[in-house]
């Protein structure tokens, strides 16, 4: 009950910061509060629970803990591009609904074709070089699509 009631402030804060774009108010900085104070309790109780939600010696662990962190950075770009891309091809370029969705296309395709390629990687050169090589991987598209301008073509986002 504590993390669900600390994941409920947490993002009701994130959401009123957003909307009224100020980080300062009094509601967001309770909620924020609450957050904190719920947190907390959270992992004072999962350290004295005899099997808890989340065995927190998982985060002793260095390699777990880069592999969740690159996950939660290719979820991120992958959401971004998932979400913003198809409302900014609308917005600023006029593109259509459907217009937008085939330009995430090769996207979804290459997403499919590296998750193969990932498999024969990961026989070759273990774990850590396929990390380092989906991670560089990643970096460069993430670079390139920030370069982009609402006037290039709009195949290039596709490809990034």
């Amino acid at each position: 009950m504590s993390f669900a009631v600390s994941m409920v402030a947490l993002l009701y804060g994130l959401q009123k910061a957003g909307e009224e774009n100020d980080w300062l108010s009094p509601i967001v900085l309770l909620a924020f509060t609450v957050f904190v104070i719920f947190i907390v309790i959270f992992f004072i109780i999962e350290r004295r629970a005899a099997e808890p939600m989340i065995p927190l010696n998982l985060f002793n662990n260095p390699a777990l803990m880069l592999a969740n962190g690159l996950a939660l950075i290719a979820s991120s770009v992958l959401i971004g591009l998932n979400v913003y891309m198809p409302m900014w091809l609308q917005a600023l370029l006029g593109f259509s609904a459907t217009g937008s969705g085939f330009v995430l296309t090769p996207m979804s395709i290459t997403w499919m074709a590296g998750s193969f390629l990932c498999g024969h990687l990961l026989q070759k050169i273990k774990v850590r070089g396929t990390g380092l090589v989906g991670s560089g991987l990643l970096a460069i598209s993430a670079d390139c699509g920030y370069r982009l301008s609402a006037y290039q073509v709009p195949i290039l986002v596709s490809i990034c």
